[in-house]
């Protein structure tokens, strides 16, 4: 299962915005805020990547935070932190766990995942709101429907669609007093004239623990929606849902990829294009011949009569044991490029990997990033975003320290052609 209460003990640090020069022939700034914590576990980008939000749930004291930063002329600007308008009661919120943002980057979908059976903790999630004057205000907590100390997770992953109108909050485990065992859920959410209400519930109806929801992704128009559960049946499975003719998501179809074995954790990551026609998926814990957990990832691709099969297993040009390869992929609108992270790579050092797409349809390593100033235990490519315009390839770095604290950075690369 993924790595993620690793990094959940970061301090603090001042506020760097770098320009560096990175790998790749790219244009690379280093993202960092004051006084944050594990800065960079989660990363989200408006459409054409001006708008940049990236989440430190350990800030405050693990009340969590998530800041906007905004791109004038080829530099980044710290504009502004945001944190929930009421902080948990018991001291944990971890709000910015999960983060995505509308194309216009004028609304903002921030999960809370507050889950700590030791002091209770809570589950939530939140929209905020930009106007042109006064930044982003939060609008609505959306309310955990199990309860909000249930321990299901709620929040561990969120998406948003293009227009900011359809939300989608991931509870992987199961709520306390279940035993231990459940599929998971995904909650859907809609904006309408009065606020944001409480859609439908998504699962698998399984008994066993899949981890269903543990990673989401919506299609521009809120209509198709992946959901990774990378613990079913062992492997790891990904479901695609859409919109039936009453409004309501549907489930259409199991993914599942070729040569999988058990401990993979297919369906860790996922990411669906805009345009739904293109999904990529991770799967970090998979061995590639001896070297165990380096990782893969694949695309799927719908045919003409709607359903998605397998065309590709994808790699990086090099690979080593445990690098994580596939902990976190993200397609632009077309579906024409991919970005994967391999935050295991080089003793935990991190690096991600940009795909095309080629003339025959198939999709071959174009670029690998890596930041200039990594070191063991930076965990870059964690988290990974890619503009819907693919002009700007984001990561996040939640460990990276330099000589002070290890508190986290984000890296913006542009120009990457």
């Amino acid at each position: 299962m993924p790595r993620r209460g690793r990094l959940i003990a970061a301090l603090t640090m001042l506020l760097s915005v770098l320009a560096l020069t990175g790998t790749a022939q790219a244009a690379v700034t280093r993202l960092q805020a004051p006084n944050s914590a594990l800065f960079g576990l989660s990363v989200a980008l408006s459409a054409d990547g001006s708008t940049a939000l990236v989440g430190a749930p350990s800030t405050d004291s693990a009340q969590g935070a998530a800041f906007v930063f905004a791109r004038s002329g080829g530099n980044w600007v710290l504009q502004q932190k945001l944190k929930a308008a009421v902080p948990s009661p018991v001291g944990i919120t971890r709000f910015g766990f999960s983060v995505s943002l509308s194309a216009d980057g004028r609304t903002a979908l921030i999960g809370a995942q507050g889950s700590n059976p030791a002091v209770g903790g809570a589950d939530t999630a939140y929209v905020f709101a930009r106007t042109a004057f006064s930044g982003f205000s939060q609008q609505q907590q959306l309310l955990n429907p199990a309860g909000a100390f249930s321990g299901n997770q709620f929040g561990n992953s969120v998406s948003l669609s293009s227009d900011g109108r359809t939300a989608l909050v991931g509870a992987p485990s199961p709520p306390s007093g279940s035993g231990g065992v459940g599929g998971g859920a995904v909650y859907t959410f809609a904006r309408g004239l009065v606020g944001w209400t409480l859609q439908q519930k998504l699962g698998v109806n399984s008994a066993s623990f899949d981890a269903f929801g543990y990673s989401v992704s919506v299609s521009s128009d809120g209509r198709s929606a992946l959901i990774g559960a990378p613990s079913k049946d062992g492997t790891g499975a990904a479901y695609l849902f859409a919109r039936g003719l009453a409004g309501g998501f549907v489930r259409q179809q199991q993914l599942l990829a070729a040569g999988l074995a058990a401990g993979d954790g297919f369906g860790q990551s996922v990411s669906l294009s805009g345009d739904a026609r293109t999904a990529v998926i991770g799967a970090p814990d998979k061995a590639v011949g001896p070297a165990g957990g380096a990782g893969a990832a694949y695309v799927f691709a719908r045919g003409v009569v709607g359903g998605f099969t397998q065309q590709q297993q994808l790699q990086p040009a090099s690979r080593a044991a445990n690098d994580q390869f596939g902990n976190a992929v993200s397609l632009d609108r077309g579906g024409t490029r991919a970005l994967v992270g391999a935050s295991g790579t080089d003793a935990e050092k991190g690096a991600a990997y940009v795909f095309g797409r080629g003339f025959a349809g198939g999709f071959t390593q174009r670029q690998r990033l890596q930041a200039d100033d990594r070191a063991d235990g930076d965990f870059f490519g964690w988290a990974a975003a890619l503009s819907a315009d693919s002009s700007v390839s984001l990561l996040g770095a939640p460990q990276i320290g330099g000589d002070g604290p290890r508190n986290g950075a984000a890296y913006a690369f542009t120009g990457l052609g």
